[in-house]
């Protein structure tokens, strides 16, 4: 059947997937001290920037999960994403299981 999925399709899709990179990671460092701790005044300064940069994260950690969550209704399983993937079985940060 041409339109089915199977679990080698699924992994070529997932592959082809590009890398994400996020604003947060280059953000970061611009906001610590010399002593390495978070400078509070330059913080607040790039305010705006720093919600922006932390909502990308949660948006991104959000699909994710529904991007786990469709594999899983395919019945491709744990044990799949772990194998295949190469991604271990973690819950994701703040799951209620």
């Amino acid at each position: 059947m041409e339109n089915e999925i199977t679990c080698r399709r699924v992994v070529e899709i997932l592959k082809k997937l590009p890398e994400k990179k996020f604003r947060i990671t280059e953000l970061a460092p611009q906001l610590i001290n010399e002593k390495g701790l978070v400078d509070v005044a330059k913080a607040i300064d790039r305010q705006p920037e720093l919600n922006t940069a932390i909502l990308e994260v949660q948006n991104y950690i959000r699909e994710v999960k529904g991007l786990y969550r469709v594999v899983l209704s395919l019945g491709l399983g744990k044990e799949f994403i772990s194998d295949e993937l190469g991604v271990e079985d973690e819950p994701f940060i703040g799951d209620e299981e």
